[in-house]
């Protein structure tokens, strides 16, 4: 609890010349009795919150400030526990609990109660604590859902947070008015929807909020038509099922010790806990990536002359309706791009294979189309395949598909991602005056490809040397 004490130590001080008494609600609590750490608090006091923030960050270097929608203020901070100030209701504490919507956030402690951390002083009005301990979620008064249906995905995010199951009655509840959703805007559920992306097995949630709560037909209204198609030679579920089961393999890979050689694993672990611009993981990007990969397929859906059924061109059309998905969610244009490539390139490492072709000149030509986005391709794309192959042969060796994409991983980590040093070396602006502003831009692609050939070498007299031959012409 390091991160904790000097901010409580403030609070304490606050708390002190104010003559108010600040109680520390939901997160911090809950967090302190089943969490490995504690990320927040929440704090509740009588004073206007910003004026408490304010205050606060005077006291205490480092920290970052930002409004809430709901009128609370969040600072946080590198080296110490995030705080939310909120402004306590004028009928109270207990009256403030009972606005709750789960009965996991419906608990409360003085300061100096939570320090020494004495849970029979506990404020818990409505059975808090016993679910906290059950790791229950349990509704406090639905007609809290209703003024704020985003606590939908907020009791999700918290089920697969802290491993809570949902209590049958609320569930039942939760179902029957799911319609509450109807209407709710892609930039209100963002941020809960990538903190349950965030989860090492948010494809069983995801699952959850569809087959048990039926949420996501108001969230993404996209995927209902491929509950209906996907079915085909290849496939024996529809796109749905086989989406749901795509991310699952895919945290499965994640997730698991030893799938990758230790060297691609670290590359992965590097290259996927990046964060993006729109302040998401990228790895959630790329979960969020493989569940929408074969979304595309209702639309492109045709019978050819055979009457079998295609789905030609469904990564395009899918990478389409990506870019307008990631516009509603409120995504950066940049991250918004990405998520569409994932659609539009997810292809690449199936036709490679059944080509069986990962010459130099194919590989060179997936990188230079994939580029940034090649890891993640490679890893939606092997997902993709696992999740359509085991369904049809669970008995199926997919040891040499799993080599196939190891490969292309290791040439794209040793051989081309070098490539970016190259503009360290020589700019394209240098390549202009050294060849004409005409040859420059086909003399910079045949170095690139030459340089990951492996026939010049990224030295300035080599590539020098290489410009100023005539045979690359």
């Amino acid at each position: 609890m390091l991160n904790i004490l000097r901010p409580i130590e403030i609070l304490k001080e606050i708390e002190k010349e104010r003559n108010d008494k600040f109680y520390i609600a939901g997160s911090g609590i809950r967090e302190y009795l089943i969490a490995d750490k504690i990320k927040r608090i929440r704090i509740l006091t009588s004073f206007e919150a910003l004026d408490i923030a304010r205050e606060f960050m005077n006291r205490c270097e480092g920290y970052t400030m930002i409004e809430k929608e709901d009128g609370s203020i969040e600072i946080f901070s590198d080296r110490f526990v995030s705080l939310i100030f909120s402004k306590i209701c004028p009928q109270g504490i207990i009256s403030q609990l009972s606005k709750k919507i789960y009965t996991v956030d419906a608990v409360a402690m003085t300061l100096d109660d939570f320090i020494d951390f004495k849970p029979e002083k506990l404020i818990n009005p409505h059975g808090g604590l016993e679910d906290i301990n059950n790791r229950i979620l349990r509704i406090v008064d639905g007609e809290n859902l209703r003024q704020n249906p985003i606590g939908y995905l907020r009791g999700i995010r918290l089920m697969a947070e802290h491993e809570l199951d949902i209590d049958p009655d609320t569930e039942i509840f939760m179902k029957e008015h799911v319609h509450w959703l109807e209407g709710i805007r892609g930039d209100e559920y963002t941020k809960e929807l990538f903190r349950i992306l965030d989860q090492k097995e948010s494809s069983y949630y995801i699952n959850l909020m569809d087959r048990h709560i039926g949420m996501l037909q108001y969230i993404f209204p996209e995927i209902e038509p491929m509950k209906n198609v996907g079915e085909c030679k290849y496939h024996v579920v529809d796109s749905f099922t086989h989406s749901v089961y795509t991310l699952k393999v895919l945290e499965g890979v994640v997730n698991a010790n030893g799938f990758f050689e230790d060297h691609l694993r670290t590359a992965y672990e590097e290259h996927t806990s990046k964060c993006m611009n729109s302040n998401i993981k990228r790895l959630s990007l790329i979960k969020l990536g493989a569940f929408f990969h074969d979304i595309g397929k209702p639309a492109a859906k045709f019978n050819d002359d055979k009457g079998r059924t295609r789905f030609q061109g469904h990564e395009i059309v899918g990478a389409e309706m990506l870019m307008e998905i990631g516009k509603r969610l409120g995504l950066s244009e940049e991250d918004t791009v990405t998520l569409s490539r994932y659609s539009a390139l997810h292809m690449f490492p199936l036709v490679i294979y059944k080509n069986n072709d990962v010459s130099g000149d194919t590989l060179f030509n997936m990188f230079s189309q994939t580029e940034d986005e090649t890891l993640d391709v490679l890893l939606i794309g092997y997902a993709d395949i696992v999740a359509t192959r085991k369904l049809l042969n669970p008995d199926e060796e997919m040891g040499n598909f799993k080599v196939h994409v190891e490969y292309i991983a290791n040439n794209y980590i040793t051989r081309y991602l070098p490539l970016k040093e190259m503009d360290k070396i020589i700019t394209f602006e240098e390549i202009k005056k050294l060849v004409g502003e005409h040859e420059a831009m086909p003399a910079y692609e045949a170095l690139r490809k030459s340089i990951y050939m492996g026939r010049v070498s990224l030295k300035r007299d080599k590539i020098d040397k290489f410009l100023s031959n005539i045979s690359w012409r």
